[in-house]
């Protein structure tokens, strides 16, 4: 694991970025999340939040994994993550990463994904760390604030409340 001064400056350049897509995101409208299985409060109905997938996503037409239109806009952040995440864990393979701003996902299972992933919240937030259920039931608390954490996403999993921005980027490998 690198050294904590180097990992801020990662986080900063990472947040840097983010920041600057939700901006250009702002300008435009942004479609209703569709993914109610991980949307913790289902009676709102005007949920949007923005969120992209780099890397592979799964073509229901073509019946395998392509890179999504997301991906082919953001390849330099997509560059930039990639090296971030040698630097944290070079065996670590993934070849999708979802990024979320300001999303609070209810309890959900990732069983699309295949073996472990990595998270990691940036942002000025308070709160809002992971919390997972393991085998018996017991709640553990992940808190990947500023410091990338791996975690089994096939475990029943949610978001913890948060206040302030909060960006969330999940590395995974897609099946």
């Amino acid at each position: 694991m690198m050294d904590k001064l180097l990992l801020t400056q990662w986080c900063n350049i990472i947040l840097y970025y983010l920041r600057n897509i939700a901006k250009f995101a702002k300008k435009y409208p942004l479609k209703k999340n569709s993914r109610s299985n991980i949307i913790e409060d289902k009676t709102n109905k005007n949920l949007y939040t923005i969120t992209l997938n780099l890397g592979k996503v799964r073509s229901y037409s073509k019946k395998e994994l392509v890179f999504s239109k997301q991906h082919t806009k953001n390849k330099a952040l997509w560059q930039i993550l990639n090296c971030f995440m040698s630097e944290i864990d070079e065996k670590f393979k993934f070849n999708s990463i979802f990024i979320s701003k300001n999303l609070k996902c209810g309890w959900h299972t990732d069983k699309n994904n295949i073996g472990l992933s990595y998270g990691l919240s940036l942002g000025d937030h308070q709160g809002g760390g992971c919390i997972i259920k393991d085998e018996n039931g017991d709640e553990n608390i992940l808190d990947y604030h500023n410091y990338p954490r791996q975690f089994d996403g096939h475990k029943l999993h949610k978001t913890l409340d948060y206040n302030g921005e909060r960006f969330v980027l999940i590395f995974y490998t897609h099946k």
